[in-house]
């Protein structure tokens, strides 16, 4: 009778053993389950975060590039302007100063002609002959007049041109700028719609690993379930042996 007192005892002390020891498993497995899921779900946020903040990066840096470019670029072009109309100005000038120095030699010319019409020594002939000069000399102001607004409007027109040619040269660039600019936007998009694929693609491996935890969780509560029926039926069989025992002492 001790004997199986001892023995019970034994499967007992077995029983709490087994059960500490599955208790202890459990809570170390599914501590290190939610530690690694904690773990892989702190890296994909981790890089979620890291490839906006590059993203981000690059695209203000893109677009201040660009707001630069194109800020230098008008600066450029109106530096380019400014020096044009810089050195036409010493051109213009000396076409005013000539033709000043002209106009007044013709008005000296035409105030002593006029003060000789008023010569009593002069005769009616040399009036007429000076009226004449005077109206020749009225018309070749009027040519060179002419000639000189015809020659100023065709500066106008050469620098016109000169300012639509940059113009037209700074629009290029600015639309070349622009092009690259759109490149590499989209190049950094597909990289970015790539690292989120492959996000996608870690996130679905995690989900995985989840349902291939609890499954293992469901096996190991299983294969409890299953350790504790045949400690049952163990105990059976012990009473059984117990019982078969005692008829024989009988």
């Amino acid at each position: 009778m001790s004997q199986q007192k001892s023995f019970e005892a034994n499967i007992t002390k077995h029983e709490r053993a087994c059960e500490t020891l599955h208790e202890k498993f459990m809570k170390q497995f599914n501590a290190e389950s939610d530690k690694a899921f904690g773990q892989t779900l702190n890296a994909i946020s981790n890089v979620l975060k890291i490839e906006h903040m590059i993203l981000s990066s690059e695209t203000e840096c893109m677009f201040e590039d660009l707001e630069r470019t194109s800020q230098e670029t008008q600066i450029g072009f109106y530096d380019i302007t400014r020096q044009a109309l810089r050195n036409k100005e010493p051109e213009t000038a000396a076409l005013r100063e000539e033709y000043e120095a002209k106009l007044k030699a013709k008005d000296e010319e035409i105030k002593t002609l006029r003060e000789s019409v008023h010569d009593p020594s002069v005769t009616d002939r040399d009036k007429d002959d000076m009226i004449a000069t005077i109206k020749e000399l009225n018309q070749a102001l009027r040519d060179q007049l002419q000639e000189r607004k015809e020659l100023y409007n065709l500066k106008e027109e050469e620098r016109h041109l000169f300012a639509v040619n940059e113009r037209r040269l700074v629009e290029e660039l600015l639309r070349n700028k622009d092009a690259e600019f759109r490149k590499d936007f989209r190049e950094a998009h597909k990289k970015t719609q790539a690292q989120a694929r492959e996000i996608a693609q870690l996130s679905q491996k995690v989900k995985e690993d989840a349902v291939m935890i609890k499954h293992l969780s469901e096996g190991i509560e299983e294969l409890s379930a299953d350790r504790v029926m045949l400690e049952n039926e163990l105990k059976g069989k012990i009473s059984e042996i117990a019982e078969l025992k005692q008829q024989r002492g009988v």
